[in-house]
């Protein structure tokens, strides 16, 4: 309501206004039920705040054993049969394959026979040292055989220990033919079949044992994002 200095009838969207020295302003009922009617709307209040938020990088990883052995085969031979499933948990010492065995224990038998002749042919020499040493005290035989016979034993035990290390060896390799997992862990997929023709040229692979408990996971970052994150702690951004 407000004073005006003349008077006017104004009628503005149905309503009207008469200005007389005062000004009475009003609407029809349907405006005013109208307004009645009205929901007032509905305001969503967010308060904010200061809070630490932790930063997410999403980085591709890779499962990896703890421990990881290759089974390798140590004789040349042909792999006769494979004695485990792919995919088996084994202890250390379980038999994976077999490598034919018949060439190793031929070779054993070999080294073995000639062990015995170094050992009959070390005694034969060492007895007769035996007797040249008696001998040569009251000078029956002259110092020179007797050095002759000195020699001869070296190399008559020579032999001997020589006979002895290829038998020795020969039992490993024939050993090596049944082929055994070198720790506990989970066999994997056989990298050979029976048929082939393994350790030839080197020790060649069979197949690999991998413990999995525990398990390492490995991630790949790039070197810019590393860099750009050792900025931000630098600055303060990042704590």
């Amino acid at each position: 309501m407000s004073g005006l200095s003349s008077d006017k009838t104004i009628k503005r969207n149905s309503c009207f206004v008469t200005q007389t020295g005062f000004i009475f302003s009003g609407c029809d009922d349907r405006q005013s039920d109208t307004a009645v009617n009205e929901v007032p709307p509905q305001v969503d209040v967010i308060i904010t705040r200061v809070v630490s938020s932790p930063v997410s990088i999403e980085l591709p990883g890779r499962l990896e054993a703890f421990r990881q052995a290759e089974v390798r085969a140590r004789v040349a031979g042909i792999v006769t049969e494979r004695l485990y499933k792919e995919g088996q948990d084994v202890r250390k010492g379980t038999p994976l394959f077999l490598i034919n065995p018949e060439l190793l224990k031929v070779a054993r038998d070999e080294a073995s026979g000639a062990l015995a002749k170094a050992e009959a042919n070390y005694h034969d020499v060492a007895d007769k040292l035996k007797r040249y040493k008696d001998l040569v005290s009251d000078h029956s035989i002259s110092e020179r055989d007797y050095q002759s016979a000195v020699a001869e034993e070296k190399q008559a035990k020579a032999e001997l220990l020589s006979a002895r290390a290829r038998l020795e060896k020969a039992r490993l390799d024939l050993g090596y033919a049944t082929v055994v997992s070198p720790i506990d862990g989970r066999a994997r997929r056989a990298l050979v079949t029976e048929g082939a023709l393994v350790g030839q040229d080197g020790p060649t692979p069979l197949t690999t044992i991998e413990r999995m408990g525990p398990i390492y996971v490995n991630f790949s970052q790039p070197a810019t994002e590393v860099m750009a994150m050792q900025s931000a702690i630098k600055s303060g951004k990042i704590r």
